[in-house]
Order: structure tokens, then sequence, then C-alpha cells
């Protein structure tokens, strides 16, 4: 739900903080008081503008879940289809009637990923549609990565190995796109794991919602801490691969998972650590998906996206390549501007797992380049998320900074706090199930008071634009 620029953040405090303290320093004088009640107004203007925004994500989850429900229940004369044999031909039939799935092209970007690519191989393997294009696009990666994904030629129907014709995932994405026959494009990431009712969830999505852009839900589990070593350990199997420069045919070494299922994915959740991880990314996800069913699309996770590769082949002179990040955002905002449809899909089997990081460095790295393209924002939604979210959090950072100063402020920070605590506690509560993680109170109070602290250290980090993804 964080999502803010550099700017702001140093124009708030740099002015904001002094302002406070100037306020209570005057205690006793005719002008505390003036000062005082502009502090009060500037708190009740951002509590309000708070609730006004986690009230929209609130009334979204409400209504894209129980629109979930409503297609479960409208299904359910299909649920003695087998849904492998029926979508083998992209073709079934339902009470007579003729029903065409549209061709489907997933598209995964891949820089130096051979730790933990294995897991993705499993999971598109298992899924429960086998009827789909597979394109790997390696960016010039200088491990076994290409291999690696060569090796799914030998075993899964429709294979391609393209090599990145730039540098980046943004330019790893055009090359796949463009040379993709689905009509619909289905896009993930190397240390993700969709569940095997993917592709089924994503495609029905598609076709009862006829949409222009996909968000699908995205988990955080826990990390991967594999090294490349790692790759080989367990069941292997010597498969030939062709190598993409020449026809020769070598022997390499692929891990062969016992049992293809999204489970082999870590899914430790007792670190204290990891669940704050989980609980921020899952309110991150869950945020974008709200706003998208409230009428309100501002954000996606390019770990699970979908979209027509038309639409995409029209607007991706405004997806901004040379930014690093923003593959996922920049597209909802231009189809924003066209009046696209944009669907958000609340059904779990359209789930993709992903790992979260194992240090805070890793976490701040990763938070950077995913923030890196927030100066370039235009979209209003993204905007006003943005300035109420980082707005709310420095206010109560700069009032308790202020608060040794004067203990009256208390009386402002207490029900400033509570307001935020409860409308975060009920949009949890909303979503928790849903992204499977059970947040402990106390971690959910945790991540409520180092929340300020975070999104002002964070904003710090982008005054220096990262330079890899």
């Amino acid at each position: 739900m964080l999502v803010l620029t550099a700017d702001f953040l140093v124009v708030v405090s740099m002015v904001g903080t002094p302002y406070v303290i100037a306020a209570v320093q005057m205690d006793g004088t005719p002008s505390f008081s003036a000062l005082l009640l502009s502090v009060g107004v500037v708190s009740m203007l951002v509590a309000i503008l708070y609730v006004v925004l986690l009230l929209r994500f609130i009334r979204g989850w409400v209504v894209g879940s129980k629109a979930q429900k409503a297609v479960i229940t409208d299904s359910k004369s299909l649920s003695s289809i087998n849904p492998q044999s029926a979508f083998a031909t992209s073709t079934y039939y339902s009470a007579g009637l003729e029903i065409t799935l549209p061709t489907v092209s997933v598209v995964v970007v891949c820089h130096n990923e051979a730790h933990q690519l294995s897991d993705l191989i499993d999971a598109l393997k298992a899924q429960t549609i086998k009827d789909f294009e597979l394109i790997w696009v390696d960016d010039h990666s200088n491990d076994t990565t290409q291999l690696l994904m060569q090796s799914t030629i030998n075993y899964m129907q429709d294979v391609k190995v393209l090599v990145s014709s730039g540098t980046g995932k943004k330019q790893g994405l055009r090359t796949g796109i463009e040379a993709a026959k689905g009509d619909l494009i289905l896009v993930t990431d190397a240390d993700c794991q969709p569940a095997p009712g993917w592709l089924e969830a994503m495609m029905g999505a598609y076709k009862s919602s006829s949409a222009d852009v996909l968000i699908g839900p995205v988990t955080m589990v826990g990390a991967c801490r594999s090294s490349s070593a790692d790759v080989l350990k367990g069941p292997v199997a010597m498969v030939d691969v062709h190598q993409t420069s020449s026809a020769d045919v070598v022997k390499v070494p692929v891990k062969m998972s016992e049992s293809p299922n999204i489970t082999s994915l870590p899914t430790d959740r007792k670190s204290c650590w990891k669940e704050l991880q989980q609980l921020e990314f899952a309110t991150l996800v869950a945020s974008g998906m709200a706003g998208a069913a409230a009428g309100k699309p501002f954000i996606a996770n390019g770990a699970n996206m979908g979209f027509k590769k038309s639409v995409w082949l029209m607007l991706h002179n405004q997806l901004l390549f040379q930014r690093l990040s923003g593959d996922d955002v920049f597209l909802i905002h231009a189809v924003k501007q066209q009046k696209g449809l944009i669907h958000a899909v609340f059904d779990p089997e359209a789930m993709v797992k992903t790992r979260s990081v194992t240090s805070i460095s890793a976490f701040f790295r990763q938070r950077r380049r995913w923030l890196s393209k927030a100066p370039a924002y235009r979209d209003k939604d993204i905007l006003f998320t943005q300035w109420v979210v980082a707005g709310i959090n420095l206010w109560m950072l700069m009032v308790a900074i202020a608060l040794p100063f004067n203990t009256v402020l208390m009386g402002l920070l207490l029900p400033l706090g509570f307001v935020k605590l409860v409308l975060d506690a009920v949009f949890i509560s909303r979503f928790s199930a849903f992204f499977g993680i059970n947040p402990r109170a106390l971690n959910v109070v945790i991540l409520f008071i180092i929340y300020p602290f975070y999104v002002f250290s964070l904003g710090l980090t982008l005054l220096k634009s990262p330079k890899h993804w």
C-alpha cells in the first residue's frame, strides 16, 4: 500500500517537522494555541483522507469477493468437465453451446535464475491446462539458466527459448511478447510458483470479463536459501538440450522434483521477519486488487498479470522503457487512459507464490527498485494513494518526534493512530485468509509502529536510483 516519491518525503519532513516542534516549543505563548490548532486540523485532514482510502479498499475487496462467488456459483454446471482434456483443444461444450477459450502464451524473463527455476518449471508442468505456449526469455544470464530453459523443450508441448534483444526485464518482456502467438499473454517471474489451476483460472477470468488487463493475486512464502549448486541436489536426470547457438546436443543435469506441487516452495511463517514481509506484501497486492474492483485501479504485480497482446502492442510506447521498473504499473495506467477494462481476479486458484527475502538490505533493495518509477507517475489514483499513505505515516512520525517537547500532542497522536490501526486491522481481516496468511495481532501492531519509520527510510533510499533489476 506504500507508494511515495522522494521529493514528497523530503518536503514534508523538512517543512513539517520544524513546524510541529515550533508549535510545542511555544507553549504558553499566544501563538501556541493557534499553531496547536493547525496541527490538529492537519491531523484531522490526513485521518479523513486515510478513512476515505481504506474504505475504498475494503469496499473493493468485498465487491470483488462477492463477484467471484457469483462466478463460482454460475460455473457449477461445468464442474464435471475434465479441465485438462476439455481445454486441450481450447474448446468445450456446455448446455449444447460451444465455448472457445483464447490461445494463451506464458512469458517469463530470467536473469541468472538457475538456483530457483526448477520450482517454476515444476509448477508449469503441473498446470491443469496443457495447451499453452511457454516463452522463456534469457536476459543475458551467465549461469545455467538458459540450459534449464532449453530442457523444458523435452517434456512440454510448445516452448520457445529466446535471448532478450536488450537488457533488463522490460526489454525481455518486449522480446517475448512480440514473439508470442497467443491472444492472451500471462506473465510471471522466475522465483514464483503458480497454483496448478493458475492458467485455467486466469483464462476463465479473461473469457468471462473480456478484460484488457487481468490483475492476478500473489502471496509471499519463505525465502529461498539455495545456491547455484542446490539446483543439482535431489533426484537428477540428464536431459538432451539443443543449444540456441548451434544444433549440437548437450547433456544437462536438471533437478527433477519428486512431487511437482505448489507446496514445494518453503512455507515457514514462524519468523517474525517473514510474517512482517508477508503482511506488508499482502497489503500491497490486496490494495491493488481492491482498487481495481472498486473501479480505481492503480497498481498490479508483474508476478501475476494477464493482458491482451493487441493491447500491449498498441500501448507499449507508453510503458517508459527507460525506467528500470514499472512493466506492470505503467501498463495499468496506459490502459486506464484509453478507457480499457481492468479486472482483478479474486480466485484462489489463480494464486502465484513468490519468495520473501532473507535480509533487511535485500528487502530495501527490492522495494527501492519497485518504487524507482514513482516520480514518473501521472495517474490520479496512484498519486492520491501515495500522498495519503505517506502523509499519514510521516505526519504521525513528526508528531511523535515532537511529543517529548509537549505531551499535549498525545491527544492528537492517539486518536490518529487509533483510527489508522483499526482501519488497517479491518482491511487485513478481509484479505488474510485469501492469501493464506494468519498474522498474529502482535505483528500487526509491530508493523503499525514501524511503518512510519519504514516510509521515511525507504523514501530516503529513492534519492539514488537503482541501476539493476
